[in-house]
């Protein structure tokens, strides 16, 4: 990659496309090196992102009223049915588990 981006060093005129291309295609792993720590934190490894959101909460129980829970219950497993089969409790619920766990990791 090294060669790629800086090969304008060498024939400025000739490998000058080439180079700006493979500088655009790799900005976004520039923007993680950068900004790894901050990738850290909100990719949930550490659990301060789960910990942010679930400190958003409302009514008794807290751990059962908070935004992660609504998402979980409401949108995963009424909005988008993956609940109908699996009687209603989200810890018991294969499809819905598999899809948070995807949208955690996207």
């Amino acid at each position: 990659f090294f060669g790629l981006v800086d090969a304008t060093a060498l024939h400025p005129l000739k490998f000058r496309p080439v180079a700006g291309l493979v500088q655009t295609l790799l900005t976004p792993l520039e923007w993680l090196g950068a900004n790894c720590i901050l990738f850290f934190v909100l990719s949930d490894c550490c659990g301060v992102l789960s910990f942010g959101l679930e400190s958003i909460n409302w009514g008794h129980p807290y751990h059962k009223n908070n935004i992660v829970a609504w998402f979980q219950n409401a949108v995963l497993m009424d909005w988008l049915g993956l609940g109908s089969g699996c009687g209603g409790a989200y810890e018991h619920c294969g499809p819905a588990l598999m899809v948070y766990v995807w949208i955690e990791i996207l």
